[in-house]
């Protein structure tokens, strides 16, 4: 503890006396005190929050809510991607198979589609139809692999041509209808007629004819197909 200093000061009073007095010097107490308020006011600063440390405390909030928010859009944005690239992926799937399945279709060889039109058109002359002008001019770039068939083909011609002509559709097909039909069953005509082996085709030859039938057109086809079925029933009975 500091030893307190003493002030010594005379004075004179009314009467000419001198008196001493003594006084003790606060100066160092007022000090202690004053430091005393100092640290106090040091420590409510101390505990008082920093305005710059807020402001980057909640520009990092900011910047934290922010970047999530961003992340959970991202997220959002990938999902509904993927969930639409799925669902095109699977309607293209569906439309490819659509699509093979009509190619399988339309892939049956020429040699079968000439025998479906005459099923579905038994008194059809192919050959009348083949010297048809109208229609062979219809028929380029038509009967293609992977396009109509030659049923369809013969069909929307026989409503071209109605529209064309104005007339019924029925009297346009009359005009490619053979006048007559021949008869199949060899020389004599009768179904236990026999057939001459001339009017017949040789196992070779029908090879090479399957082979070449696909690529015929139907004036080709017309020209050989009585004699073709006729040599397909003559082998079969004679090789029983």
């Amino acid at each position: 503890m500091e030893k307190e200093e003493k002030i010594v000061v005379e004075t004179q009073n009314s009467e000419d006396e001198t008196i001493i007095i003594e006084e003790t010097d606060d100066e160092n107490d007022d000090n202690e005190f004053l430091k005393s308020l100092e640290e106090i006011d040091n420590e409510e600063k101390g505990n008082e929050p920093n305005d710059d440390e807020e402001a980057k405390a909640e520009a990092l909030r900011i910047k934290n809510k922010n970047a999530e928010e961003a992340r959970k859009r991202r997220e959002s944005e990938a999902k509904a991607k993927a969930e639409a690239k799925a669902k095109e992926e699977e309607a293209n799937k569906a439309k490819e198979e659509s699509q093979v399945e009509d190619e399988e279709l339309k892939e049956i060889t020429p040699q079968q589609q000439v025998k479906d039109l005459i099923t579905k058109y038994p008194n059809l002359d192919l050959g009348e139809l083949d010297k048809n002008e109208n229609f062979q001019e219809y028929l380029q770039g038509k009967w293609v692999k992977g396009g109509k068939s030659i049923t369809e083909i013969y069909e929307a011609y026989l409503g071209y041509e109605a529209r064309l002509t104005k007339q019924d559709k029925v009297e346009v097909e009359k005009q490619y209808q053979k006048k007559s039909t021949p008869s199949l069953k060899g020389s004599s005509g009768g179904t236990g007629g026999t057939t001459k082996v001339e009017d017949v085709y040789t196992k070779e030859e029908l090879e090479s004819l399957s082979v070449k039938m696909p690529y015929m057109n139907p004036k080709q086809y017309a020209s050989i197909e009585e004699k073709y079925e006729r040599s397909i029933k003559y082998h079969r009975k004679n090789n029983k």
